[in-house]
């Protein structure tokens, strides 16, 4: 009696553990995330860096783009997307292997296109006192010269322009999804090898400075139009940037010029580089 007992175990202790090992992945999580892969499009002579930025409901293939709904039914990706008349086109990716680290995924009616990415990882463990943001346009634009400042409450702080033609003050405050989206884009640089600029070989482009304040130390880092500095610093960049329209804010007088200035010390770059460093390393 004891041994049938001991073999019903046995066997159903084998089932279980075969059970288990057929659970499949849970490619819903595991495609969140911040992708960077090889440009297949040789003329983007920028970074030659394909990227694909992915939360819970939509991909963004582009950082001034709004994102395309998605959803995964088994091993397929569905992404939302519009032709050329503006219509919903779905397209259908096979997912040939998806982990925490490694994304690559096959497309076409012969699954003869192929994608291959790999996910950013938190590279330090940096959590900001403060945040500054500084935006320069091209030369013909310096009017659209503007500064953000977020406080480890969240608290954002603006002087430049918004909605007007006037340079002023605004305050508003972050909510706490989005301030913790920054703080992951911000441990996910290369914080100890971050170059003070990264400036492009031409002309008319704007100038993106970021400096992150923490414990005693600060970390900045500016670039120059779009041309090979980390895809993390790309990112975070952007994302500091649409928060000139993403948040709400309110006028504040006390928010001047002055106000930023004060702090030049721990501000970001933001004056663009003169003619001669502008030149193809």
């Amino acid at each position: 009696m004891l041994k049938y007992i001991a073999l019903l175990s046995f066997i159903s202790l084998t089932f279980s553990c075969r059970d288990q090992k057929k659970q499949p992945p849970n490619y819903a999580e595991l495609i969140k995330g911040d992708w960077i892969g090889k440009e297949k499009l040789q003329e983007n002579r920028q970074t030659q860096t394909a990227y694909l930025l992915i939360d819970d409901t939509v991909i963004r293939r582009s950082v001034h783009r709004f994102g395309l709904k998605y959803q995964i039914k088994e091993d397929t990706l569905i992404v939302e997307d519009f032709n050329d008349d503006k219509k919903v086109h779905l397209r259908y990716f096979h997912i040939a292997k998806l982990t925490n680290d490694s994304f690559i995924c096959t497309a076409g009616r012969y699954q003869q296109d192929s994608f291959q990415y790999v996910k950013l990882q938190p590279k330090n463990n940096i959590t900001p006192a403060a945040i500054y943001f500084g935006y320069e346009g091209p030369v013909e634009f310096l009017h659209s010269r503007y500064y953000i400042e977020i406080d480890s409450l969240r608290n954002v702080r603006f002087w430049g322009i918004r909605d007007s033609s006037t340079k002023q003050g605004y305050k508003g405050t972050l909510t706490e999804k989005a301030y913790n989206s920054i703080v992951s884009s911000i441990r996910k640089l290369p914080a100890d090898s971050l170059k003070l600029i990264y400036v492009a070989p031409w002309q008319g482009d704007q100038t993106m400075g970021v400096s992150i304040v923490y414990g005693d130390k600060v970390i900045r880092s500016a670039t120059y139009g779009h041309y090979r500095e980390p895809m993390e610093l790309y990112f975070l960049l952007n994302q500091l940037s649409d928060l000139n329209w993403q948040v709400k804010m309110q006028p504040d007088p006390s928010l001047t010029k002055d106000y930023f200035e004060r702090k030049i010390s721990v501000l970001p770059v933001t004056t663009p580089p003169p003619p001669a460093l502008r030149k193809e390393e």
